[in-house]
C-alpha cells in the first residue's frame, strides 16, 4: 500500500509540469496549423514569384504579407542550400549559388548547426523549414517555462509565461528569420544562470547553460549575440548584486555560471572563431544605422493591430516594418507582469527583470533624443538595430507574467494580490480607455480609424475578463484552503486560456504558406537549360545613380538596386542557379570597392546587403566569368554577345538571354598563352578540381570569392594564394601541372573544431574528476582519523607498559 501512495504521489508531481509543457506544444502546433491547408513550405512564397519576369505570371493573387520578403529570399533558400549539401554528405560550408560564392556556415545567418536546422535535416526538404520554425517556437515556450519553473512559479504560471514569449508578437514575427535563433534560447540560459549561481553540486546544470550558450551562438544572427548578451547579463548582474546584499550569493555559484558561459563559447567556436574574419571583411560592418523606435509605437504593446497590418484585406500605416515593430504580448501578460512587480518586489530576480524592460524600453525607443544611436555610434556599434531588442522585453514580461499569474493562482485570497491584480487592471485599463479615445482622431482615414477600432475589441474585452476575475477573487468571502485552491486553479486556467487565445489569433494570420517555395516556369526551364552549371549575369537600368553625388543618395540605386529581371537575390539558390546576384550580410566590402563602373552606389551606406551589378559589357561578364546574360526589356544586346533566347512578356516586350564567348571562371592570364583550362569540375560546393595543360609557369585566376580559408593545391601540392582585383583568388602554376584543386576550410574552423572537443572532453569528465575528489577525500579523512586514533592510543598507554 506504502508503495503504491508513493507512486500515486509521483505521478501527481509531474503531471501537471507533463500537461504544461503538453499544452505549450499544442499551441505552437495550432499556430502553424495553416501548413495543413496550404502547404509545408513555410514562408511568402508569393512574394518570391511576385519578384521576377520569370515568374511573375504564378503571382496572380494579393501578396500575402509583403513585408516578410527575407524569409523567401534569404532564409529559405540558405535552409535549402544547407539541406541539399548536408544530403550530400558534406559540411554546408560554402555557398556556390550566390555570385562568385559566399560562405554559407560562416555566414552565420544561414544556421546551418543551429539545433532547429539540425532537427530539420530528418525531415524531406519540402518540409525542413517549417519544422525548422517549429523548433524556435518549441524552444522559446519550453525554455521560458523551465525558466518559471526554476524561479519556483506553479505550472500554471509557467505555462502562462510560456505561451506568452512564444507566440509575443516581437519574436513570432522573427519566426522566419535568423534573429530569432538566438533569442529562442532565452529561457533556457536564464534557467541555467539561475541554477549554477545556487552553487548546487550537480553538473548537470554546467551543461545546461553550456549548450544554452552554443546553440544560441549556432542559432546564427551576430548582431543578436551583442544584444542577448548585453541585455540577458546586465538583467543577471542586476539580480546577482540584489542577491549579494541580502548575502546569498555564493561566489562558488558564480563561477560556476562563468564556466557554463565559457564552455558553451568553446562549444560554438567551429562558427565564431572563422566567422569573425567574415564578418570583419563584410560591408554590414560600417553599415551606420538610427534604428530606435518612435516612442508611439509603445501603443503596440496593448494592441496588436493599432497601425493596421501588413496583409492581404489590411493595410500598415505605421512609420516603421511592421516587424520590427511588433511588441505585443497581451493584456493579461502585462497586467500579470504589473502584479508580479507589486507582489514580489523582494526577489532580486523581479526587481531585474523589472529593469530590464524599463531599461528596455529607453533603449528601444525614441524616448531620450538620440543618446543611444550617439552612444552607440562612439563604441563602434553604429550598425546595431536596437529595436531588435523587443523580443527580449517580450520575454522579460512573459517571465514577470508567469510569476504574477503564479501569485494570484496560489494566493488568490491574500489581500495584497487582489489589491495589485485590481490596481493593474485598472492602470492598464487608463492606456486602452485613452486608446480608444484616439481611435478617430481628425488627420486619420476612416478605413485606419476602422482598423483601431478592430484592434481594441480583443484587449477591452480582455480587461473585462480581468475585472471578473478581480470581482471573483475578492468577493467570494472567508473561503476554505481548499476552495482557494480551486479558485486559484480556475482563475489560472480562465487566463492562460485567453492569454493563449488573442496571441494565437494575433500572429497566425500574419504568415503563409505554400506548397512550393520555388515553383518553376517554362521561362526558367529556359534560363537553366542555357545557363546550365555556369555564371547568370543581369543587363538591367541599375547601371549608374545618376547625377546625384553617392553621399547623398537615400535609396538604392546602381550595384545595389534590384531591377526585377532575373531571380531576386538569393532565389536562386531554391532553384540550384549561379548568378551574379547577392544579398547577404557577409558580402565583402571589396566587391563595391572594386567595382570598375564609376558611380554605381559604391558609397551607399544604407543597403549594404546587397550586390547586383548590371553586366552591359562582355569585359565586365569576362572579368567575373559570367557566361550567360539575362537583358531587361527594352534594352539591346551588348555588343559581342550572342542572343540564344527571348522570353516574351506581352505587349511587345521580352527579355534577351544571350551567351558570352571567352567567358570563363577559371582561366590562365595573357601572356601565358601556352597554358588552358581543359575542364573543371565542381564535386561538392566547397570544392573544385581543374584539369589543365601548362607547358610554363603561369597565373590562374579563378572567379570565386577571396577570403580566408581557401587552399589551392597543383598535383598534390599547395599553393600561395593571393587576392585578384581584390575579389578574386589567383595562384602561380608550375609548369607540367595537370591538376588543380582548390578548397575552402578555414584553418581557424579548425581550431574551433579542437577548442570545442577539449570543452566537450572537459565536460564529459568533470563528473569524474568530482567523484575521484570526493572518494580522494573520504580516503584522506579517514586516514587522518587512524592517524589520529593511534596517536591517542600511544597518548593513553599506561606508565608500566611505558617502562
Amino acid at each position: 500500500m506504502t508503495a503504491r501512495c508513493l507512486a500515486s504521489a509521483r505521478r501527481r508531481r509531474w503531471l501537471p509540469d507533463a500537461a504544461g509543457i503538453a499544452f505549450v506544444v499544442f499551441v505552437a502546433l495550432l499556430y502553424l496549423s495553416p501548413a495543413l491547408k496550404d502547404g509545408f513550405s513555410f514562408g511568402p512564397a508569393d512574394v518570391g514569384v511576385s519578384t521576377s519576369y520569370l515568374t511573375r505570371d504564378l503571382g496572380t493573387t494579393p501578396i500575402h504579407n509583403h513585408l516578410t520578403g527575407d524569409v523567401i529570399d534569404q532564409d529559405v533558400p540558405w535552409n535549402t542550400v544547407d539541406w541539399t549539401i548536408v544530403h550530400a554528405g558534406s559540411l554546408p560550408l560554402w555557398n556556390s549559388y550566390e555570385g562568385t560564392g559566399m560562405p554559407q556556415l560562416f555566414n552565420f545567418e544561414s544556421a546551418a548547426l543551429a539545433l532547429p536546422t539540425l532537427i530539420g535535416y530528418l525531415f524531406p526538404l519540402t518540409a525542413s523549414f517549417l519544422v525548422t520554425v517549429l523548433g524556435k517556437l518549441l524552444l522559446a515556450g519550453i525554455g521560458t517555462y523551465v525558466c518559471c519553473r526554476v524561479l519556483r512559479t506553479g505550472a500554471l504560471g509557467a505555462t502562462l509565461g510560456g505561451v506568452s514569449f512564444m507566440l509575443s508578437g516581437s519574436f513570432s514575427g522573427w519566426l522566419g528569420w535568423a534573429v530569432s535563433g538566438p533569442v529562442a534560447w532565452s529561457g533556457f540560459l536564464l534557467a541555467g544562470i539561475v541554477l549554477c549561481a545556487r552553487s548546487r553540486r550537480q553538473l548537470r546544470q554546467i551543461w545546461l547553460l553550456a549548450g544554452s550558450v552554443a546553440f544560441a551562438v549556432y542559432g546564427g544572427f551576430p548582431e543578436g549575440y551583442v544584444l542577448l548578451g548585453g541585455v540577458l547579463g546586465a538583467v543577471a548582474a542586476v539580480a546577482a548584486v540584489g542577491t549579494a546584499l541580502r548575502r546569498r550569493l555564493a561566489w562558488r555559484g558564480l563561477a560556476r555560471v562563468g564556466i557554463g558561459v565559457g564552455a558553451g563559447l568553446a562549444l560554438a567556436a567551429p562558427l565564431w572563431l572563422p566567422g569573425i574574419s567574415v564578418v570583419a571583411r563584410s560591408a554590414r560592418l560600417g553599415k551606420d544605422l538610427d534604428a530606435q523606435l518612435p516612442i508611439h509605437l509603445a501603443t503596440l504593446f496593448f494592441a496588436q493591430g493599432y497601425y493596421g497590418l501588413p496583409i492581404a484585406g489590411s493595410t500598415w500605416f505605421g512609420p516603421s516594418n511592421y516587424v520590427e515593430s511588433a511588441a505585443y504580448v497581451g493584456v493579461v501578460a502585462l497586467v500579470l507582469g504589473l502584479v508580479a512587480l507589486a507582489v514580489a518586489w523582494r526577489r532580486p530576480i523581479v526587481v531585474a527583470l523589472g529593469l530590464g524592460v524599463v531599461g528596455g524600453v529607453l533603449f528601444v525607443y525614441h524616448t531620450a533624443g538620440y543618446l543611444v544611436p550617439h552612444l552607440l555610434n562612439r563604441v563602434g556599434l553604429s550598425g546595431l538595430a536596437v529595436g531588435r531588442t523587443l523580443p527580449l522585453l517580450a520575454f522579460f514580461l512573459a517571465v514577470l507574467a508567469g510569476i504574477g499569474g503564479d501569485a494570484v493562482v496560489r494566493r488568490a485570497g491574500e489581500r495584497g494580490v487582489r489589491i495589485a491584480l485590481g490596481a493593474a487592471t485598472a492602470a492598464v485599463a487608463v492606456v486602452i480607455g485613452l486608446l480608444w479615445r484616439t481611435v478617430d482622431a481628425p488627420d486619420l482615414l476612416s478605413t485606419y480609424q476602422g482598423l483601431r477600432r478592430a484592434s481594441l475589441l480583443w484587449p477591452s474585452a480582455t480587461i473585462a475578463l480581468l475585472v471578473a476575475v478581480w470581482l471573483g477573487v475578492t468577493f467570494p468571502g472567508r473561503l476554505a484552503a481548499p476552495g482557494r485552491r480551486r479558485l486559484g486553479a480556475a482563475v489560472g486556467v480562465a487566463l492562460v486560456a485567453s492569454q493563449a487565445a488573442f496571441l494565437l489569433f494575433a500572429g497566425v494570420g500574419e504568415n503563409s504558406y505554400a506548397t512550393r517555395p520555388f515553383p518553376s516556369t517554362p521561362y526558367v526551364a529556359e534560363v537553366e537549360k542555357v545557363v546550365g552549371s555556369g555564371l547568370l549575369g543581369i543587363d538591367g537600368p541599375n547601371v549608374t545613380c545618376g547625377n546625384i553625388p553617392p553621399t547623398r543618395v537615400r535609396e538604392p540605386c546602381g550595384v545595389r538596386l534590384w531591377a526585377g529581371i532575373g531571380f531576386i537575390p538569393d532565389i536562386e539558390d531554391g532553384y540550384g542557379l549561379d548568378e551574379l546576384a547577392m544579398h547577404d550580410p557577409t558580402i565583402p566590402k571589396a566587391y563595391f570597392e572594386n567595382w570598375p563602373v564609376p558611380d554605381s552606389g559604391q558609397q551607399f551606406a544604407g543597403n549594404v546587403q546587397s550586390f547586383i551589378p548590371a553586366i552591359n559589357t562582355v569585359a565586365l561578364a569576362r572579368r567575373y566569368g559570367v557566361s550567360a546574360v539575362l537583358v531587361g526589356p527594352g534594352l539591346v544586346t551588348p555588343a559581342g554577345m550572342t542572343t540564344v533566347a527571348r522570353i516574351p512578356l506581352g505587349y511587345g516586350a521580352y527579355l534577351s538571354l544571350a551567351r558570352v564567348p571567352g567567358a570563363a571562371r577559371f582561366s590562365f592570364r595573357a601572356p601565358a598563352s601556352r597554358a588552358e583550362v581543359l575542364s573543371a569540375r565542381h564535386p561538392g560546393d566547397a570544392s573544385y578540381s581543374l584539369t589543365v595543360r601548362v607547358r610554363k609557369a603561369a597565373q590562374l585566376v579563378l572567379r570565386i570569392t577571396y577570403l580566408p580559408g581557401w587552399h589551392v593545391t597543383a598535383d598534390g601540392r599547395p599553393l600561395a594564394v593571393h587576392a585578384y582585383e581584390g575579389s578574386f583568388l589567383t595562384v602561380t602554376v608550375p609548369a607540367g601541372t595537370r591538376t588543380v584543386v582548390a578548397h575552402y576550410w578555414p584553418r581557424a574552423f579548425s581550431a574551433g573544431i579542437a577548442l570545442a572537443l577539449a570543452a566537450l572532453l572537459a565536460l564529459a569528465l568533470a563528473p569524474g574528476a568530482a567523484s575521484a575528489r570526493r572518494l580522494a577525500g573520504t580516503a584522506l579523512g579517514s586516514t587522518r582519523r587512524r592517524v589520529r586514533r593511534g596517536r591517542k592510543d600511544d597518548d593513553e598507554t599506561s606508565p608500566g607498559e611505558q617502562r
